[in-house]
């Protein structure tokens, strides 16, 4: 629910593709209840419809109120995925390029690498997470410390000559630029 409904976190862009197709679904769904509600009026009582029912406006009004915050929040998440305020889903009201602006930012462009300011990598966990995670599974591993980032003693391995390929020696200005 949080997808959806939270203006916290960040998603990447195929949870806010995802999230505008819910957004339409919503307004398909709202379409068919309006469409419902104006068919049961014309049969009960007024052919002409020269007055619709409420139902119609409500049901409109719910439908874009739930569309719009879906495509708020999502779009929120998006950018700070992109590691910018959430004040940027105020692109929108840019005539013209505005529209195409936000679609390009949140639907195309790649998010930042690693932790930004609004958090870690979308379905990144922390390594206390898959700690915490490892132990409820499986309990305390026996002969180990109690925990996985203490400090444990160094392994060396010995290399042998064999193993270790030959090195070519290369000259001093190979490759490079303006060397002779």
């Amino acid at each position: 629910m949080n997808l959806l409904f939270g203006f916290s976190g960040r998603i990447g862009r195929l949870k806010w593709w995802l999230a505008q197709l819910a957004g339409g679904g919503v307004l398909l769904l709202g379409g068919v209840l309006i469409v419902i509600s104006i068919g049961a009026a014309r049969l009960e009582a007024d052919p002409d419809l020269n007055d619709l029912p409420a139902s119609v406006f409500v049901i409109i009004a719910a439908t874009l109120v739930l569309a719009v915050w879906i495509n708020i929040a999502c779009t929120v998440k998006r950018f700070h995925d992109r590691n910018k305020s959430g004040v940027w889903v105020c692109i929108i009201f840019v005539p013209y390029i505005g529209g195409l602006w936000q679609i390009v930012e949140c639907g195309f462009l790649s998010g930042t690498l690693g932790d930004n300011n609004y958090g870690p990598p979308p379905g990144a966990r922390s390594f206390e997470d898959i700690e915490d995670e490892i132990r409820a599974t499986y309990g305390e591993p026996a002969g180990r410390p109690a925990s996985l980032t203490q400090a444990t003693p160094a392994v060396t391995m010995q290399r042998t000559t064999s193993t270790v390929p030959a090195r070519r020696s290369v000259p001093a200005g190979f490759g490079r630029r303006g060397a002779s």
